[in-house]
């Protein structure tokens, strides 16, 4: 989770200091990699190892996919369902 925050932090840095449309992705999907580290640590808490890599997969294909179709389709759409609830 730690170099999940670290590239968050530099993502966020480089596209605030370049505002261009390649490093916008790079700070969103670092905070999409950050969420998924996050949700994993906190929902496979206490689970029995079978139940936390389900967990795990699950939420891997999740995000994967997400990120995968927001860099396709660069959607405002997706930028609010995942970064604003």
């Amino acid at each position: 989770m730690a170099v999940a925050l670290l590239t968050l932090g530099i993502g966020s840095f480089i596209f605030h200091a370049t505002l261009q449309k390649v490093t916008e992705f790079f700070d969103k999907l670092s905070m999409l990699v950050l969420t998924w580290s996050m949700l994993d640590k906190s929902l496979a808490l206490g689970q029995s190892p079978a139940s936390a890599i389900l967990i795990s997969f699950g939420l891997a294909i999740f995000h994967i996919g997400f990120g995968i179709s927001y860099v396709i389709s660069t959607q405002l759409l997706y930028h609010v369902a995942i970064f604003v609830t």
